[in-house]
């Protein structure tokens, strides 16, 4: 798995999903989902608590 870090978080940046055979294993020529993550901004609210 691959990650990058974006605003001082490590993200994973690539995930695949495959079809598998009635084993479990994985059939590595058949990706079924592919997901890759170019760019990722993360924004927070700071709350104080009461």
């Amino acid at each position: 798995m691959q990650y990058r870090e974006f605003d001082g978080i490590m993200v994973p940046t690539r995930r695949r999903v495959y079809v598998r055979n009635p084993d479990g294993s994985p059939v590595r020529d058949s990706v079924s989902i592919t997901i890759d993550i170019t760019n990722a901004t993360f924004s927070w609210e700071q709350t104080h608590a009461r």
